[in-house]
């Protein structure tokens, strides 16, 4: 099992690189996992991979898989796809339920499934509560965590309605993703999260941004994000605050970025390491 001192490369990162094309650099880089797209198992059992061959395939790297995305199609109510959605995206959420998820999770031996909701919904804290403990319950048997991700332009859009409802389904397995681009973007701060339990966060994604948020935030989120220490987050305090709470999490790293993603892999997985690294130990030494 990972913890705050291992670093995670997360799937979003080298998101245009194939699965299996990332692992040498993930592993080279210095991470200690990874995390992948329900959709980079798909493309590979297309090509006649079994889920065990991935799993084997990574594992002969030294790597672990910590979380897999993303349970999309949980939630009634669910209509078209918000404008700007790609037609695939959205296709693949609708498949993404927690019954089509589970084998892919726990043949991949994964330590956690994510959980998010990017439709245009309104907010049913009771409701959301309900269905999350459901699935909570499905994968409790199997020792996988399920973490919520609040995500801005979503149905639960920050942190505070996150933790409500991950709090009111009260399950052991169920946490919340702390991912700093949604955290800030949202309007959620570090005295909110500070008031969390470390053990409720079971997943975390650090990036940063610019402090003047894009007049197109879709384009932001999947395109533009920064490494940190490039944009003006408070990225340090998002380190300091989980250390302070306690959360065991892994530190993982989440940029999506057009300009990364032109960079030969390797190049990309030691930028990341590298700064997520120095923003870490920077943060630490102070605290220390």
């Amino acid at each position: 099992m990972l913890g705050p001192d291992d670093l995670v490369l997360c799937g979003g990162t080298l998101q245009h690189t194939p699965l299996l094309d990332r692992l040498a650099p993930t592993a080279e880089a210095g991470f200690a996992g990874l995390s992948l797209f329900a959709a980079d198992c798909e493309r590979l059992i297309a090509g006649g991979m079994t889920l065990a061959d991935i799993r084997g395939r990574i594992e002969d790297r030294g790597l672990a898989i910590t979380d897999v995305e993303i349970i999309g199609n949980w939630l009634p109510g669910r209509t078209t796809a918000p404008a700007g959605m790609p037609r695939w995206m959205a296709e693949l959420l609708d498949r993404l339920t927690p019954e089509a998820m589970l084998p892919i999770v726990t043949e991949l031996g994964a330590s956690v499934v994510t959980v998010g909701e990017m439709l245009e919904l309104p907010y049913d804290g009771e409701l959301m509560a309900e269905r999350f403990a459901a699935i909570c319950d499905l994968y409790a048997p199997h020792g996988i965590d399920v973490a919520l991700e609040f995500i801005v332009g979503g149905a639960i859009p920050s942190l505070a309605k996150g933790w409500e409802v991950v709090r009111r389904a009260d399950r052991p397995n169920g946490k919340l993703v702390l991912d700093s681009w949604h955290l800030f973007r949202s309007g959620s701060t570090l005295e909110e999260l500070a008031q969390i339990p470390g053990r409720a966060i079971g997943s975390v994604q650090i990036n940063d941004a610019p402090a003047r948020a894009s007049d197109d935030p879709a384009r932001e989120m999947m395109r533009g994000r920064l490494l940190p220490g490039e944009g003006e987050f408070d990225v340090a305090g998002v380190i300091r605050t989980l250390d302070a709470i306690g959360s065991q999490a892994p530190i993982g790293v989440e940029i999506f970025s057009d300009r990364l993603s032109a960079l030969p892999p390797g190049e990309a997985a030691r930028s990341c390491a590298g700064a997520v690294r120095a923003l870490i130990a920077q943060t630490r030494s102070k605290a220390g």
